[in-house]
């Protein structure tokens, strides 16, 4: 949310936000991929995400997934996850990241392999779904037998 868009009387956000509203698109010339604007209508349109986290395997801090940005997107997304340290001090677990779409087929994997613990970030590129139209995907992290997916919606322009 830029610094100069708020509702009057509410502080402005920096979390992860889901809103229900009006929307609007600005750019007026090709390829018409820029100057969104979503506009709730009051206060209750709007609710403050946190991260999906859910506790990982005994002994293992939480694995944590957030909701992509932007979303939706048209040309790349930004998924940020965490990996939590590992009980028998390894230095990195394995890690998968991969992306489905709607009747479940795997469409693209962003990460497979080990990752130190920590907070990372993976791109999604709109050309690695290639062949696809716009539309929802999902993506999962497996990390440690646990797994968490969220969804992303793809526009194409």
């Amino acid at each position: 949310i830029d610094a100069d868009t708020n509702i009057p009387g509410n502080a402005i956000s920096s979390n992860h936000l889901a809103v229900v509203g009006i929307a609007g698109q600005f750019d007026t010339s090709p390829p018409y991929t820029w100057w969104y604007q979503v506009q709730p209508r009051a206060m209750s349109d709007i609710t403050f995400l946190g991260p999906t986290d859910v506790p990982a395997a005994a002994g293992l801090g939480a694995a944590r997934l957030w909701p992509g940005a932007p979303n939706p997107f048209s040309g790349t997304a930004e998924i940020q996850y965490e990996v939590p340290a590992s009980p028998t001090g390894a230095e990195a677990l394995h890690v998968r990241l991969r992306v489905f779409d709607l009747i479940g087929r795997a469409v693209a994997t962003l990460v497979d392999g080990p990752v130190p613990p920590g907070v990372h970030s993976a791109k999604l590129d709109r050309s690695a779904l290639e062949g696809h139209g716009s539309g929802i995907f999902f993506y999962r992290l497996e990390v440690s037998g646990v797994v968490l997916t969220r969804k992303l919606a793809m526009i194409r322009p």
